[in-house]
C-alpha cells in the first residue's frame, strides 16, 4: 500500500507541476531571479497536490491557470 501511495503522490505532484507551470502567479516576473520562479512553482506544486491528495477539489481548482479554468469548470 505504501508503494502505490508513493506512485500516487509523484503522479500528482508531477501533475501539479504541469498545471502550475501555466499559473498565473502573484509577485513573480519575467526578470525574477530563477530560483525565485522555481520556488513558488514548486510551493504551488506542493499545495495544489497536497489539495488533491486530501480531496479538496475546490482548493486545487484555484491553482489552475486561467486557460485551464476556461476549460475545466468547478462544480
Amino acid at each position: 500500500m505504501n508503494f502505490r501511495n508513493s506512485v500516487v503522490r509523484t503522479l500528482v505532484v508531477a501533475l501539479a507541476l504541469g498545471l502550475s507551470a501555466c499559473a498565473t502567479t502573484g509577485s513573480i516576473t519575467a526578470q525574477s531571479p530563477e530560483e525565485a520562479k522555481r520556488a513558488q512553482l514548486l510551493e504551488r506544486a506542493e499545495a495544489r497536490g497536497l489539495a488533491l491528495v486530501r480531496g479538496d477539489l475546490d482548493a486545487a481548482y484555484e491553482y489552475l491557470s486561467e486557460g485551464s479554468k476556461a476549460v475545466i469548470f468547478k462544480g
